[in-house]
């Protein structure tokens, strides 16, 4: 297939940018291709469908790389898009942004900077920001991946597209970061929100955020 048609089916399909083109960091072999389960598959297309969405989750199950792959590809696709990965501090913020840029490195060239399909570059980038800049027939538009510490002010200021809040129950103030992204899901943003278990007074907010409703799942 020629990398235009890869290009256009990398961008309508998440799961099938994320299985065959993203790698992640495995502790012992490093890059190793992004084998997707299938639960790990329907997550992600979930994901693209619900504004609101909240995992109770086991640890080392790879919901938070979906994430952030979700991130890299509205990042790569969509310009204009904002996305926030918010962490309990920003040592484990910036791992996100990390894993995101790990991600970003090992794509292949077409969907890298330089991509002759549609003249993408890289703006700024540090240990907290990733811009990806598109080319459009509005001039340079940027895409930006930030990680944010969880403080009582994450979230102020302009809206995002997408907010994903990592390990959500052990985050400190969980409900004024929930206030303070209103504005984000009332002009059409998402929320993806994840945590294992962290007791009854940790997973409050958590829990009651999306208790029941079509965006909350358990333990895969």
């Amino acid at each position: 297939m020629s990398p235009l048609a890869e290009f256009v089916r990398c961008q309508r399909h998440i799961t099938y940018f994320v299985a065959t083109y993203c790698v992640i960091r495995h502790p012992q072999r490093g890059a190793v291709p992004f084998a997707l389960w299938p639960w790990q598959a329907q997550l992600l297309e979930m994901l693209v469908r619900e504004p609101l969405f909240a995992v109770l989750k086991a640890r080392q199950l790879g919901v938070s790389e979906l994430g952030v792959a979700f991130a890299l590809w509205k990042a790569r696709f969509t310009p204009g898009w904002l996305g926030l990965l918010v962490s309990r501090n920003q040592q484990y913020a910036d791992a996100l942004l990390e894993r995101v840029g790990f991600m970003y490195d090992h794509l292949p060239g077409f969907l890298r900077a330089g991509s002759e399909i549609d003249g993408l570059a890289v703006g700024k980038r540090n240990t907290s920001i990733l811009d990806l800049v598109h080319r459009t027939g509005m001039g340079l538009v940027p895409s930006r991946i930030q990680s944010l510490p969880a403080t009582q002010g994450t979230g102020r200021g302009s809206p995002a597209s997408w907010v994903f809040l990592d390990e959500w129950a052990h985050q400190p103030w969980q409900e004024q970061i929930v206030a303070s992204i209103q504005p984000t899901l009332s002009t059409g943003g998402a929320l993806f929100g994840v945590s294992s278990a962290a007791g009854a007074a940790g997973l409050a907010c958590f829990a009651t955020s999306f208790d029941g409703g079509p965006g909350a799942a358990g333990d895969s």
